[in-house]
């Protein structure tokens, strides 16, 4: 690209007549368009590709570091449950029985 911007300055400023000046200005308007093309696909390329790492490595350090999501509604369910049980009232409070008295 560089080369090719050298070229045609050197030839911009090298010819004497309009009418090559105008053909020069439309080639230099292609030359233009197509390094917005380039550049613009790098920087979209490049973006991409860092919110993609940026998926990928807060997907699997949350797999590998902590719980997931799953997981912790899991332990939640699990702990209820437990409580649940532990609270129920089985009528063998009181130190007595559930047998007949005497």
């Amino acid at each position: 690209m560089v080369i090719v911007t050298i070229i045609m300055g050197i030839k911009y400023m090298a010819c004497s007549s309009p009418d090559q000046k105008a053909k020069l200005k439309t080639q230099l308007i292609g030359l233009v368009v197509s390094t917005i093309v380039i550049f613009g696909a790098q920087v979209i390329w490049s973006t991409t590709y860092k919110f993609m790492n940026n998926i990928t490595s807060s997907s699997s350090s949350a797999t590998k570091g902590g719980t997931t999501d799953s997981e912790n509604n899991n332990n939640t369910n699990n702990s209820n449950t437990n409580n649940n049980n532990s609270s129920t009232d089985d009528g063998n409070h009181g130190g007595h029985s559930g047998g007949q008295h005497r």
